[in-house]
């Protein structure tokens, strides 16, 4: 799959192009087991898959910002930041 931007592959997996939302979770996969080391817990992996996939249908692409891929890479990697701050808390671990 040739996609020019990640903006073409956010709109693509948000009109759900399961190829697309597949190659988006392959190019988060780091930030994602990262996160899922932190938490160690069994289902940490999959808790933050599923944050990812609904921050990817809730990134605002009609905003004219977000056709840049660094605000786009940034508004995922604080969202499931803060998704992670708040799986610690609910585990009472911070």
């Amino acid at each position: 799959m040739e996609v020019k931007s990640l903006y073409d592959c956010i709109v693509k997996a948000k009109n759900n192009d399961k190829e697309s939302m597949l190659a988006l979770c392959q190019k988060f996969e780091p930030l994602l087991k990262k996160y899922c080391w932190l938490l160690s817990y069994e289902d940490a992996y999959n808790d933050l898959m599923e944050t990812f996939l609904h921050t990817i249908m809730k990134i605002p692409i009609e905003k004219k910002q977000f056709y840049e891929d660094k605000y786009i890479l940034s508004y995922i990697k604080t969202s499931i930041y803060h998704e992670f701050i708040r799986y610690k808390q609910k585990a009472g671990r911070i």
